[in-house]
């Protein structure tokens, strides 16, 4: 088993988005490779997310874009659970994000592959 340095489980967890205890035990699992730890980690986050399915969403964000010309329009609406969420950095900049893609993708197709555009070198779907 690789010695898991306490550098590593930060650097994953900045990476992640997820706590420490669970980079620590992924890091663990994966022997030390943080890309199979990031994997383990979005593997348990499907997880929960399954679990938590059932929750209601009642707080979030609804934002509008208009183009340069003001003939296209926008809008996105990104959902949580507690307004603290909804009204952190992170989470307002991933909405603003959702909907400058609707407003540059100006078609029917774009709902299915908003999941996989990258936005600063992320997937939007790892973002969330």
């Amino acid at each position: 088993m690789a010695e898991i340095s306490a550098s590593m489980v930060m650097k994953l967890r900045k990476m992640s988005g997820q706590g420490m205890m669970d980079c620590k035990k992924a890091l663990q699992e994966a022997d030390g490779d943080a890309e199979r730890a990031m994997g383990i980690l979005r593997k348990k986050g499907l997880a929960t997310l399954a679990k938590r399915a059932e929750r209601e969403t009642s707080e979030g964000i609804v934002v509008s874009k208009t183009s340069a010309d003001g003939r296209v329009a926008a809008m996105a609406t990104l959902c949580c659970e507690t307004d603290f969420v909804a009204k952190s950095d992170d989470f307002v900049a991933a909405a603003h994000a959702l909907a400058d893609y609707a407003l540059a993708c100006q078609a029917d197709n774009g709902a299915e592959n908003v999941l996989e555009t990258t936005i600063d070198g992320r997937k939007f779907g790892d973002i969330l």
